[in-house]
């Protein structure tokens, strides 16, 4: 018998398929399997402090029966009992008769508020490459105001605001290799002045109170900025450069930056890399008993206080600060700053079969802090290499002369000895944005050269020679070039069993 050509086709269209499906099927499988490890928390705290509430009512004649309730006048009722909060709840108080008549209370009403978000992820690549990824977002909102009786008779809130802090995981690293030039005039920097003019179009554009104005009054001249700006939204308006500060930084567009709150929503992914799989290639393998490369990198945005205005109306925002041009926003904030640090953007550390070690590391940070109160950038940019060898004697043996006559003894240990050698830049610069101006306020190029030798004369007592050496050679000419020299024995014995 002859095989039929259609079953025979039918066959050899089938296999592909089902040998690519199980292809992708194991693949992914196999990415899945790259994570080890994954969590997420979320965690809210709420709270409320009323001064001026009275235990079982006004005539202070009833105490709570159970849980803080008082069950004959339901107060201040199980929502709250079992950690409800209620916006409202002074005027519940209130109307219940609850809350004191007396109008001299001076302790304000507050509500408290903190959110916190993190992530954790951890992957291994067939158990050579190992990656942490990791977020964090920390919100902290605290309202309070003067509740209290006024003298016609009515229970009102007087000064209400919201204060609080916030951090969040926020990458800048788009424009971490972007140097300033022979004048100290960076590039980045040059960015946030220039997303000024975009950034005042797009929030006055969202305004209803600008959009209203005449033609001929939506725009002045702004003196800081030399060119035209919207009114309300002058060249040192605060939304105008902590979102131009933003996009600058983080190298986004300003046309497309979230403009709608300070506050960021999800935190970016922070991570550190180590690779130790190079030793599992037999050349390598035979010279170095291990080697490991790492790489980390990490920046966080902090706002470490911000607080709503009081003169502040939702209603009306058209409203302007005394003699500016510039609306009255709802937050203030004083100082903006953002954190980055490569620790380390690069790193090798190698061991021999012979004990002899090899590290270099070099890290990178960079600092900026954002004022809104002098309009003024002040940027740490650091830069370190770390070179460093060590190398272990085994069982170094010697006599140790007895000075009660007796005879002497013979001591047997490891003898470690480490060299490292660092240079490290680090500067500080102060770039006035109203008069475009930078200078180097602080800062120094330091060299620094660390010797050590440590060996154990018995299980509790340690004996170390040290040698340590620094120069600094300062930026600014206040400052003069120091060096500091130290070196010397110690003596350390461990009482720890």
């Amino acid at each position: 018998t002859t095989p039929d050509p259609k079953e025979a086709e039918s066959d050899t269209t089938a296999k592909p398929k089902k040998e690519i499906g199980k292809k992708f099927g194991e693949g992914l499988l196999k990415i899945l399997m790259l994570v080890k490890k994954a969590s997420v928390t979320w965690s809210q705290g709420q709270g409320t402090v009323l001064p001026g509430y009275m235990l079982g009512g006004t005539t202070n004649q009833l105490e709570p029966d159970f849980l803080g309730m008082n069950f004959a006048q339901n107060a201040p009722g199980w929502g709250f009992v079992f950690g409800k909060q209620y916006e409202d709840f002074p005027y519940r108080a209130a109307e219940n008769g609850w809350f004191t008549n007396d109008s001299a209370i001076n302790n304000p009403y507050m509500q408290k508020l903190n959110e916190a978000l993190s992530y954790k992820l951890n992957g291994d690549i067939l158990g050579a490459i190992r990656i942490d990824i990791d977020g964090d977002r920390i919100y902290a909102d605290n309202y309070q105001s003067y509740f209290r009786y006024d003298s016609m008779g009515v229970f009102n809130e007087y000064t209400p605001t919201n204060m609080g802090n916030f951090s969040i995981s926020y990458s800048i690293i788009k424009t971490s290799f972007q140097q300033p030039n022979g004048d100290n005039i960076s590039p980045t920097f040059q960015t946030f002045l220039g997303n000024r003019d975009e950034i005042a179009q797009r929030l006055a554009a969202e305004n209803p109170a600008w959009q209203n104005l005449p033609d001929d009054a939506k725009y002045f001249y702004d003196t800081i900025a030399g060119e035209q700006y919207p009114y309300g939204y002058g060249s040192n308006a605060q939304q105008v450069l902590y979102y131009s500060f933003l996009s600058a930084y983080a190298g986004s567009d300003p046309t497309s930056i979230n403009i709608s709150s300070p506050f960021p929503k999800f935190p970016i992914p922070n991570w550190r890399i180590t690779f130790n799989g190079l030793t599992n290639i037999k050349s390598i393998g035979k010279l170095f008993r291990s080697v490991n490369i790492t790489h980390g990198y990490r920046s966080m945005l902090s706002i470490t206080a911000w607080r709503t205005k009081v003169n502040y109306n939702a209603d009306d925002p058209g409203q302007t600060f005394q003699d500016t041009y510039n609306f009255i926003t709802k937050y203030d904030v004083g100082v903006v700053s953002v954190i980055e640090t490569y620790s380390p953007l690069i790193g090798i550390d190698l061991t021999m079969h012979n004990s002899l070690t090899f590290r270099a590391e070099y890290k990178k940070s960079r600092s900026l802090s954002l004022s809104f109160v002098n309009n003024q950038l002040t940027e740490i940019a650091g830069n370190e290499l770390v070179l460093g060898a060590g190398f272990r004697v085994k069982g170094l043996k010697f006599q140790v002369a007895s000075f009660t006559g007796k005879a002497s003894s013979r001591v047997g240990s490891d003898l470690n000895l480490n060299l490292d050698f660092g240079i490290r830049d680090n500067k500080t610069t102060l770039r006035r944005i109203d008069e475009n101006n930078n200078q180097v306020s602080a800062g120094s190029m330091q060299y620094t050269l660390n010797f050590s030798a440590d060996y154990m004369l018995s299980q509790s007592l340690q004996l170390r020679a040290y040698y340590n050496w620094t120069s600094n050679n300062p930026y600014v000419s206040s400052q003069f070039p120091n060096s500091t020299t130290s070196g010397g024995f110690s003596l350390r014995f461990n009482l720890a069993q």
